[in-house]
């Protein structure tokens, strides 16, 4: 029994080559998340264009210190016109 033994061998793992699937989950991921940074960059500049907006129409009002009921009156006819123009634009390309 004074026999030493030879050590096991051991064998390397077998090589496993990428599934399609797995291959098309990464596919998947990478378009998400490049999906994600466009969502992501459209919020930041449609919120600074909001901001930019803001602050111009505060100027605008704070220069001319009109009464309230007519900035509103106001404000209304511009966003009655925008949806106007929209409007006849949709009609014009139908």
């Amino acid at each position: 029994m004074g026999e030493k033994s030879e050590p096991l061998a051991v064998l390397p793992a077998p090589k496993t080559e990428p599934s399609e699937a797995t291959g098309k989950q990464k596919t998947a991921s990478i378009v998400e998340k490049i999906i994600e940074n466009v969502e992501q960059t459209y919020r930041q500049e449609k919120a600074k264009e909001i901001q930019e907006l803001y602050n111009a129409f505060v100027d605008v009002l704070s220069t001319k210190q009109a009464h309230i009921s007519n900035i509103l009156t106001a404000l209304e006819l511009v966003k009655h016109d925008i949806i106007d123009q929209k409007i006849q634009q949709i009609r014009s390309e139908g």
